[in-house]
């Protein structure tokens, strides 16, 4: 009795390669291989001058790693990630009462100012126009560099004038609410926001509702020359802290606000949840420039958002991810349907695009695979097929 053996069309060899890994994820890399490669490439200074990277997801520190001499208590500078801390205590600032709300008006805040160029544009501008960044002061911040005269964070930090009043006495160009300017300068205006209305600095605030509950004791803070905290993130670094604190803030917002302590104490809810999901709306489309691969973005309140079409997202079921930014490479990525917290902090200006191109290729991926069941037995005879008819074909030169 002559045997037969199974001869297929080397055109399907595709299809069932396709099937297979899609029933077999295992026959890929492993979600600890793809980490252990990103770790290697990071660590190599592929991805440009990362001081840590830090991933967390499902309750378990997956990697922590520090590079170029970085340890995990040295402070960072957060730069603009600095102004989604400013938000959130903001947002606590209104539910204690403090703030009357998001539509009370900026004005109200700086009693002992006389802003120049004041008309009923600038009386209308609100706390929601200060965290939209659609206050529509004449501002330009993105198309020169931040080292650059003409820059007008580089305006503000060398002006002999009080910060606080230099922004407040620059021209308007819209009315409040009409058009989106990123603008460092309105989120240094909430420092004052906060403190006039607390009744305390905005440092003393921050430390009682917010820091001591997350264990933050160790933190600095850059100042105005007026001794206002610069809670635009610019003129010094804004908040230094460790990385592993950065990481804590991401995941209060990933648990809605809610902190539990890891000593399993009793938890409470530091930022309120509502502030958390009003905080993380998308209310502007902006692209933010020199981070295309969460271009094109949405801003929410002192957060970055992805649209749909962002290389960031493309490998994500859901686009619920949001991003505290800093410049020269700070990140915070929160991604709440993959349980997912991540901090990178760099130095490396103009490196962030290069930086975001790690998620989709590396992070995404290893975290969705750690979801995969094992392969089928489905899975592992059509491998053995497949394998089986691979060797044939090699063996007949049909890949040769």
């Amino acid at each position: 009795m002559s045997s037969r053996r199974l001869v297929l069309p080397p055109r399907i060899i595709p299809l069932l390669i396709l099937l297979l890994l899609l029933n077999c994820p295992a026959a890929t890399a492993g979600p600890n291989e793809l980490l252990r490669i990103l770790e290697q490439r990071v660590s190599n200074g592929s991805f440009g001058r990362i001081d840590s990277l830090l991933i967390w997801h499902d309750g378990n520190l997956l990697v922590e790693g520090y590079y170029r001499g970085y340890d995990a208590d040295r402070l960072h500078p957060t730069y603009s990630m600095t102004k989604s801390f400013t938000s959130a205590l903001v947002g606590i600032a209104i539910e204690n009462g403090a703030i009357g709300g998001t539509g009370s008006k900026m004005l109200d805040y700086f009693p002992n100012y006389t802003p120049a160029n004041l008309d009923a544009r600038k009386e209308a501008i609100t706390i929601d126009h200060l965290l939209k960044m659609q206050a529509g002061f004449i501002w330009d911040e993105s198309s020169i560099p931040y080292t650059s005269p003409g820059n007008s964070v580089y305006e503000l930090e060398h002006t002999d004038r009080d910060w606080m009043e230099y922004v407040l006495d620059q021209e308007m160009l819209t009315m409040p609410g009409e058009s989106f300017a990123y603008n460092t300068g309105v989120s240094m205006l909430l420092s004052r926001v906060i403190s006039e209305s607390v009744g305390t600095t905005t440092r003393a605030f921050a430390e009682e509702t917010l820091f001591a509950d997350l264990g933050i004791d160790n933190f600095d803070w850059s100042e105005t020359p007026q001794g206002e905290v610069h809670t635009g993130g610019g003129g010094g670094g804004g908040l230094w802290l460790r990385p592993l604190d950065m990481l804590k803030f991401g995941q209060l917002y990933l648990n809605n606000g809610f902190w539990q302590p890891e000593d399993g104490s009793l938890g409470k809810q530091v930022v309120p949840s509502e502030w958390v999901a009003a905080s993380t709306q998308p209310y502007v489309e902006e692209w933010m420039l020199g981070y295309e691969e969460i271009a094109p973005n949405n801003y929410g309140y002192q957060w970055w958002l992805a649209r749909d079409d962002a290389p960031s997202v493309s490998k994500l079921a859901v686009n619920d991810l949001y991003v505290g930014v800093g410049y020269a490479g700070q990140v915070l990525v929160v991604v709440p349907h993959l349980d997912l917290v991540v901090v990178i902090t760099s130095d490396h200006p103009g490196n962030n695009g290069r930086i975001f191109k790690l998620f989709p290729r590396y992070i995404y991926p290893a975290i969705q695979q750690l979801a995969v069941p094992e392969p089928s037995s489905t899975g592992l005879a059509l491998f053995a097929v497949v394998g089986t008819f691979c060797i044939g074909c090699q063996r007949r030169g049909v890949w040769s």
